[in-house]
This record gives C-alpha cells, structure tokens and sequence, in this order.
C-alpha cells in the first residue's frame, strides 16, 4: 500500500500505486457496464495486475528510487514473471486464460518505444492501455495543479505533454451559487436519522 507508480509525473508518491490501481479497475468496471461483449473477470485481473512489478522496480524512503531489479528488467517484465509465477502454483489453469493475462501486462504501455514488448491484440488489453494512460495523464495533470503555487494561468513545458498546459479553473456565473446548495444539502445528510419531518421537506425541495 506504500507503494508509488513513478519517481515523478504521475501518482508519485507513497501510495500512489494504490491510487493509480484502484483508478484503473474502477474506471474498467464502468466500462464493462457499456460494452458487454468483453471478460470481465479477465479485465479486471488486468487492471488490478498490470503495474504490479512496480511494487518491486521502485523503493521508497526518504525519495523513490528505482530498485536494480527495476533498472534491470523494468516492471512489465518483473509482473510479467511474477504473476507467471503465481500461475504456475494454481494446478489446471486455463493456458488460454494464462495467455491473455499476461498479454495484458505486457501490452499495456501500448508500443514497444514505451517498453511494451507487444501491443494490445485483445479487447481487454485495448481497454487496460488506454485507461491506464488516460489515468497516469490525469494524475500527472494533478500534479502539475498541486505545484502551481504561483497560481499561474499556464505550466511550464511539460516533458510527458510535450506542451504547456492551461491550468486556470473555469468559473461560471452561479458556481457559487451551486456550492452552497451542495453544501447545504450535504449538511443536512450529515444529521442522518435527527432530521425532523420539516428538514426531509426542505431537503426534499432541495433536490
């Protein structure tokens, strides 16, 4: 659970494995609900599973660093050969079900130049890839807002973006209107079963 997804960018810091982790299956399980033709089980062990070999490439003290093992094999081929590993101590595991599994570890960098040795060949591996990118961008994005302390309208070049990026928040008339609303609701949700019927009216109204 300590666990971080980068040295920096995105999900960087303890923890953000986890984060990153959860994001993925999350968002795959919404997908699931839309497009009906695909494993579930299979994709949600992809998700889970994808980025397991950075519990073993990174380490994390006082700053994160890349083990030797990370430096040596990188976490696709350090996940790749445990979850194989793991697999070969189950007696009768489906050899296609072993095959797809690991397809997705492998492929989920998309291209061989961002270190994936294969690239997305099934449904469940197209799915793990760009939801994972789309993860670690927003993630990286993130981080980018939380160092603003300047509060400038634009980053700096970003190198993972190749761009700078407009980070001014957008404000609407009403915004704040819409928040105080929301607030006012979730206080009242807050005092759970000491409502009287006169606050379930109003809260009622609210909605």
């Amino acid at each position: 659970k300590n666990a971080t997804a980068a040295v920096r960018y995105h999900h960087a810091f303890k923890g953000g494995l986890l984060e990153h982790t959860l994001a993925v299956t999350e968002i795959c399980d919404a997908i699931s609900r839309v497009y009906h033709n695909l494993n579930y089980d299979l994709l949600i062990s992809g998700a889970i599973l994808h980025d397991i070999g950075k519990i073993r490439e990174y380490k994390t003290l006082a700053t994160t660093e890349v083990t030797d093992e990370g430096k040596l094999l990188g976490h696709i081929t350090i996940g790749y050969g445990w979850v194989l590993e793991k697999i070969k101590q189950i007696n009768d595991f489906p050899q296609e079900l072993r095959d797809r599994l690991l397809h997705i570890i492998l492929s989920h960098h998309g291209q061989k130049e961002f270190g994936s040795p294969k690239r997305p060949k099934i449904l469940e591996a197209f799915i793990v890839y760009y939801v994972d990118h789309m993860d670690a961008d927003i993630g990286g994005y993130n981080i980018i807002l939380e160092e603003n302390k300047s509060g400038s309208d634009w980053s700096d070049y970003v190198k993972n973006f190749k761009r700078s990026v407009f980070l001014k928040k957008l404000e609407l008339p009403g915004d704040e209107d819409s928040r105080d609303i929301k607030r006012t609701v979730a206080g009242k949700l807050d005092r759970g079963n000491t409502k009287t019927n006169g606050e379930e009216k109003q809260q009622e109204e609210l909605f």
